[in-house]
């Protein structure tokens, strides 16, 4: 059994909230990296040659092996202390506000979703420490329907069933849920999903990093015929490691007399915002998928 399929059982995750919430700061660090430096050093692993190959295409295809070792490295090593943070201090406000931080763009988003007196759809990348956010976002009063990964496993499932307790509705993607989001958007409520994960129809492969790529295209799809209008959520990790949330303006659906191309160009405005964040903090961005399975072959 690999050290990835034991985190993601059961035990594994029970096992990790509990070393987590118990473990001082220095000591939960300290863990991540050496957690992070073993994982990463397993090249045969698929979620290694993922990273690679996904750091890679995002670095505009120049990092050399050694510099993509690294970078790969810093992956690991950065999700092992978010997802340590994650379960250490939500339960400690104090600290927790210490962590994350929102500027006004997000807050007029929480006290929309608060409203519901205009829809909005949010749309984010598996970036930063997304899960400490959705946490921190909670408690000020964020209320959204989420659309998670189709078809989740025991560990996912484990998850949303503690995100639900945040008081979000987790809602596996399916024709039911995705039902019950359009009647939530003509409601003026919200609706928030990641973006980056591939799974479904893959016949777009909309540009990303300049390459075609395998990237969803579902929540385009449904933008377009909810109407509701797009919020990119943006994260920064500052120089003292606190992660700061915002969120692009509400970005209307553009209309074109071709479907494909009426995806392809809202895929693309989305993707663009996407892309820059990546761009200013690489090691940040957790996909541990392959984005751009073809390329897997050139990777250094």
């Amino acid at each position: 059994m690999t050290v990835q399929n034991l985190i993601n059982g059961p035990l594994g995750i029970t096992f990790v909230l509990t070393v987590a919430r118990l473990l001082p700061p220095a000591a939960g660090y300290s863990l991540a990296r050496t957690l992070g430096r073993y994982i990463s050093r397993n090249q045969s692993s698929p979620f290694v040659q993922s990273v690679r190959t996904n750091q890679w295409v995002a670095s505009g295809c120049s990092l050399s092996k050694e510099e993509l070792d690294q970078r790969t490295e810093a992956v690991f090593i950065n999700r092992g202390r978010f997802l340590y943070e994650n379960y250490h201090f939500n339960r400690k406000r104090g600290l927790l506000e210490d962590k994350i931080q929102f500027d006004d763009r997000f807050m007029k988003v929480i006290e929309q979703s608060k409203k519901r007196d205009m829809p909005q759809m949010l749309v984010m990348p598996h970036f930063a420490n997304y899960d400490l956010v959705s946490v921190a976002a909670a408690r000020r009063g964020l209320t959204a329907q989420v659309l998670s990964y189709a078809n989740p496993g025991i560990s996912y499932r484990l998850q949303n069933r503690y995100r639900n307790e945040l008081g979000y509705k987790f809602t596996p993607i399916s024709v039911s849920s995705l039902r019950s989001a359009l009647r939530n958007l003509e409601q003026g409520g919200t609706v928030l999903t990641g973006i980056d994960r591939p799974y479904g129809d893959f016949s777009l492969h909309p540009l990303f990093f300049g390459k075609p790529s395998n990237l969803p295209t579902g929540y385009i799809r449904f933008a377009i015929k909810s109407g509701a209008p797009l919020v990119v959520l943006q994260f920064h990790i500052s120089s003292g490691g606190v992660c700061i949330v915002s969120a692009t303006d509400p970005i209307s659906v553009t209309r074109d007399a071709d479907p494909v191309q009426e995806q392809l160009i809202n895929l693309s405005r989305v993707l663009n915002v996407v892309e820059e964040m990546i761009k200013m903090n690489p090691e940040f961005w957790f996909m541990f998928y392959p984005v751009w399975p073809d390329l897997s072959k050139d990777t250094p």
